[in-house]
């Protein structure tokens, strides 16, 4: 039995125990104990296999009531060397490898999985006391006990349209905003995604409307962004889809122009202005250069400027927003000379390094 025991490893997944990294598990059985397994899939059916992935529906199209048989895979065979069953997967040594050395990474960031435990147990409290002072989300799992530290699952509470039956596309309009899809309003106006967290659905048969990975590989201070996110997103969401139905009664609200569009936004008497220090455009043009004349047709007729080189805010037109195109800044002597004071309140830049000592209002 020691020996068997030896050579029998069973590992959770590593983002089930500290969060937000995935992992593998290898487990081990004799002949004997799959066809316990199987046995035991019959009467009563064990969650534990199902969970795993061990024992699997034999008839795809009833997953729910037909039988479950370990033969459907994934299983290993080491004598043929090759995976058994209809379930197409990979015994592969590099996903371990990949396993292993996100492992180490994650050690050398953030010390043993002690101190990852902590900072999960941290994230937990931090998220308890946001949804304490947060005026629509309420954690899902109302027992502090039952709270894990690798995920968190939240409801909206919203009394004012408790009755209205809006609930459903309001939650899937925030979806929408937190990815990169956004919404449009009746107006025509759209909303452009955050592209902040784009699956957050809840488990299929679990309470709450959102779900997010809160283990001890993210900061406490990307926890609480997302759920400034998630909460901005459903009141955004709530206004949109208000619309809708003020819309679907002839109650027009007066449209507003869009600040993209106009090329206003903010304080009218200001001036925005963006630094883009690598350069732009899809293809050479006739000197070899990236041709940016699409970039800033695409500025310009959405009431931006567009300008070549450094620029003085001072000279500028207020309440519009100004670009400075700067492919060749390179070095971080160079770039501080124009960003060391806040001249600029934006930055573009992919390859650039920016130096630490630039600011950005």
């Amino acid at each position: 039995m020691r020996e068997l025991l030896a050579r029998t490893c069973m590992f959770m997944p590593f983002q089930k125990a500290i969060g937000g990294v995935s992992g593998y598990f290898v487990a081990t059985f004799t002949p004997q104990a799959l066809r316990l397994i199987e046995r035991n899939q019959r009467d009563p059916s064990w969650a534990i296999p199902r969970q795993l992935k061990i024992a699997l529906p034999a008839d795809p199209k009833r997953p729910l009531s037909g039988d479950r048989s370990v033969a459907v895979g994934p299983l290993y065979d080491p004598q043929g060397d090759k995976m058994l069953g209809g379930v197409i997967n990979t015994y592969s040594a590099l996903a371990f490898a990949e396993t292993t050395f996100g492992l180490l990474r994650s050690e050398r960031r953030l010390g043993s999985v002690e101190n990852l435990n902590r900072r999960s147990t941290a994230n937990r409290d931090a998220i308890n006391d946001w949804v304490s002072r947060s005026p629509v989300l309420r954690l899902s799992v109302t027992e502090p006990e039952r709270r894990g530290a690798a995920v968190t699952l939240l409801k909206v509470v919203d009394p004012a349209l408790e009755s209205s039956g809006l609930h459903a596309r309001i939650i899937a309009r925030s979806k929408q905003l937190l990815g990169y899809e956004g919404i449009t309003h009746p107006d025509g106006n759209h909303e452009p995604g955050l592209d902040v967290a784009r699956y957050v659905n809840a488990f299929p048969g679990t309470p709450g409307d959102y779900r997010a990975w809160i283990g001890g590989v993210r900061a406490p201070d990307d926890v609480v962004a997302l759920l400034d996110n998630l909460q901005y997103a459903y009141l955004g969401a709530k206004v949109a889809v208000i619309e809708e139905e003020l819309d679907k009664l002839g109650e027009r609200l007066s449209q507003s122009p869009s600040t993209i569009e106009s090329g206003h936004i903010g304080d009218a008497s200001r001036t925005y202005t963006v630094l883009i220090a690598d350069p732009i455009g899809l293809r050479f043009g006739p000197e070899g250069a990236p041709d940016h004349s699409e970039v800033r047709a695409h500025i310009e007729a959405r009431g931006g400027v567009f300008h070549l080189g450094a620029v003085c805010s001072e000279a500028l037109e207020p309440g519009r927003v100004h670009f400075s195109y700067q492919p060749d800044l390179s070095s971080a002597a160079e770039i501080l000379r124009q960003t060391d004071k806040g001249q600029y309140d934006a930055v573009i830049a992919a390859a650039t390094a920016i130096p630490e000592g630039s600011v950005f209002s």
